[in-house]
């Protein structure tokens, strides 16, 4: 089966750069797509076809390359974020994993701040959570065979950023298709690197997105409602120059409750 790699360009060239050269190299992939939402440019050569869009989010980035591969004839993607750290042994391990498995999608490890990610899950109150027993796995970096992807219409662009990565394992889970995870491969994600937190719209994206989760599961009610808003308010805390961040957090609530999805 054909391989090509994928990813969603934003905000951080230096990364970018960093996970093209490394997909380069591997004889395994085919071609390597990089969509581009903002100014930044590589031009196509070789297997990189370099595609600019408007920023409509990651979901629609990652459709976008999908789009592309299909018509190169690609089988099975890579998707990978620019802050995913990637050799070619890993690519390959993480092939064969997915090839002997016979699922839909196969996912790595993560490790993040030296701490390994399987996946999450939601608790009773709707707070996120990683397990090791998980109910969906990082939308950061997997295999996906393109059948499927396009059986199931990819990523929904509803969520722009943030949680469509649950959305899409438990539409796959849904049809009937198989997930796995390769344990034995494990990827380094240096995750939140493009900046600081609250100086754009994460914090609304990140809770409208949390709450729409919730919602479209059937688990929110007053009670995961108020805990998740909090949660996702005490999490600005963290952050130097924390205040900047309450406006679009109070924006990510009401677009919420205004049905407003972009």
């Amino acid at each position: 089966m054909s391989l090509g790699a994928i990813t969603v360009h934003y905000q951080n060239p230096s990364l970018t750069r960093r996970l093209v050269e490394s997909l380069q190299d591997c004889s395994i992939v085919r071609k390597v797509i990089v969509v581009s939402h903002d100014s930044f440019f590589l031009p196509s050569k070789g297997k990189l076809q370099f595609v600019q869009q408007t920023n409509r989010g990651y979901a629609a980035g990652l459709n976008r390359a999908v789009e592309i591969a299909v018509l190169s004839g690609i089988e099975t993607i890579l998707a990978a974020n620019p802050d995913v750290v990637l050799d070619c042994n890993a690519v390959e391990a993480l092939f064969n994993e997915h090839q002997k498995s016979a699922a839909a999608c196969t996912f790595p490890v993560l490790l993040e701040k030296g701490k390994r990610i399987y996946g999450y899950r939601f608790s009773r109150l709707g707070s996120l959570k990683v397990a090791r027993d998980a109910e969906w796995c990082s939308g950061a970096c997997f295999l996906c065979d393109v059948d499927v992807w396009k059986q199931t219409g990819g990523f929904d662009e509803t969520f722009f950023h943030y949680f469509e990565d649950r959305d899409f394992c438990l539409r796959l889970r849904r049809a009937g298709h198989k997930l796995h995870q390769a344990e034995t491969v494990v990827v380094v994600h240096e995750s939140k690197s493009s900046g600081n937190y609250v100086d754009g719209m994460l914090p609304k994206f990140a809770v409208k997105n949390h709450l729409l989760s919730l919602q479209r599961s059937g688990m929110l009610n007053p009670f995961s409602f108020m805990n998740v808003v909090l949660r996702h308010f005490l999490y600005l805390f963290r952050w130097k120059g924390w205040p900047r961040g309450i406006s679009p957090w109070i924006r990510g609530i009401r677009e919420f409750l205004t049905g407003n999805r972009v």
